[in-house]
């Protein structure tokens, strides 16, 4: 298991999509250890402890998943100046009216919820897609002169 949790830890800090494998990796790992625990008749308080620290895992990781994909997110929205729903603000706020941001590490941060994720890679791809059709049209118009040239000059 430790090898497990150095190997995403190092993952998360690199790649998204190598950490997100290995949250379905330790997924895996759940699914095959509660099996082992019922065919080894092992008690169900004992299988139950067992599994439910394997889940805590599981949710910090995903925690720390979700918590960088979040930050991925907002970094490109804002070099594209996609605008954001604000997280909650106060001291004693503990949900989010909006259901854009979720709290983790116990209420000390927020992050984006998935409708948030669903709703800024949305926009941030609806920006990036304009972009992409605003130069669109002068990119053909440039192949089409410099096709002109070179057939003039050959």
């Amino acid at each position: 298991m430790s090898q497990l949790k150095r190997r995403l830890l190092k993952a998360i800090r690199s790649e998204l999509w190598y950490a997100r494998y290995l949250c379905e990796q330790m997924d895996r790992r759940i699914q095959n250890e509660e099996h082992r625990l019922k065919v080894a008749r092992v008690s169900i308080e004992e299988r139950r402890d067992t599994i439910d620290g394997l889940l805590s895992e599981l949710f910090m990781y995903q925690d720390e998943y979700e918590e960088l994909l979040s930050a991925k997110l907002m970094g490109d929205a804002w070099k594209l100046h996609v605008p954001v729903p604000p997280p909650p603000t106060g001291l004693n706020v503990i949900d989010d009216p909006s259901g854009y941001w979720r709290s983790i590490y116990g209420g000390t941060k927020w992050i984006l919820s998935h409708k948030g994720i669903n709703y800024v890679e949305g926009e941030v791809l609806k920006v990036r897609r304009e972009n992409r059709d605003r130069w669109f049209p002068w990119l053909t118009l440039v192949t089409a002169i410099a096709a002109l040239i070179i057939s003039i000059f050959s």
